[in-house]
């Protein structure tokens, strides 16, 4: 376990000391294409390599001054796509949220009436 925590420290300190980048800088984040794909595909819709490069894309183009209106309209795609279909309760969640209240009602039921 010390030797793990050894060894992340040491690559810390190089990464600190060399100055190398892990992630690379992003150039001109207002206009990179990722923000195209989270249009298209929604935030749900992309991995999470993509979803990452996502946020970092939105957080540096909103520290530049970017518009926020762009990452509004996404998110409130998603919210919409969201709401769309979390509208019905269908196929196993409502079976299972069907099973688990008959069985607490009939569990305080029983109980109440065994005492």
């Amino acid at each position: 376990m010390k030797n793990i925590q050894k060894a992340i420290i040491m690559v810390l300190m190089f990464n600190s000391l060399f100055g190398i980048q892990i992630l690379p800088k992003i150039k001109d984040p207002c206009s990179d294409p990722i923000i195209a794909v989270a249009k298209e595909k929604g935030l749900k819709g992309m991995n999470m390599v993509e979803t990452i490069r996502y946020v970092r894309v939105e957080k540096a183009c909103k520290n530049l001054g970017g518009h926020d209106e762009t990452f509004y309209i996404i998110e409130s795609k998603e919210y919409q796509r969201d709401y769309e279909q979390s509208r019905f309760m269908v196929s196993w969640t409502s079976t299972f949220s069907y099973c688990v209240g008959v069985a607490i009602f009939y569990y305080f039921a029983l109980g109440w009436m065994a005492k």
